[in-house]
């Protein structure tokens, strides 16, 4: 899933709003096309990585934020770092 952060009007911006989403069981289900409500469709998901920009639309940083598979703990990836952080911190 990729949420729109950038709007472009007249000129263009960042979308200042924090986001709040599950870790796990993202229920997909109320958005699914009306043609499909009564399948029987997986519509759960597990968050397994996110990626944050700071700054602007001139300029900024991204860091990327995965969650191992084998272990289940997540990671933070900061350029050349790759440090082990808590779920709250994702």
């Amino acid at each position: 899933i990729t949420i729109k952060r950038f709007s472009y009007h007249h000129y263009g911006s960042k979308v200042g709003r924090h986001v709040i989403f599950p870790l796990k069981d993202l229920d997909m289900k109320p958005y699914l096309h009306e043609s499909l409500q009564g399948s029987s469709l997986e519509t759960k998901y597990d968050l397994f990585g996110v990626v944050r920009h700071s700054g602007g639309l001139s300029g900024g940083h991204y860091v990327a934020y995965a969650r191992s598979h084998v272990t289940g703990h997540w990671y933070s990836f900061d350029d050349r770092h790759a440090t082990q952080v808590t779920s709250e911190h994702v």
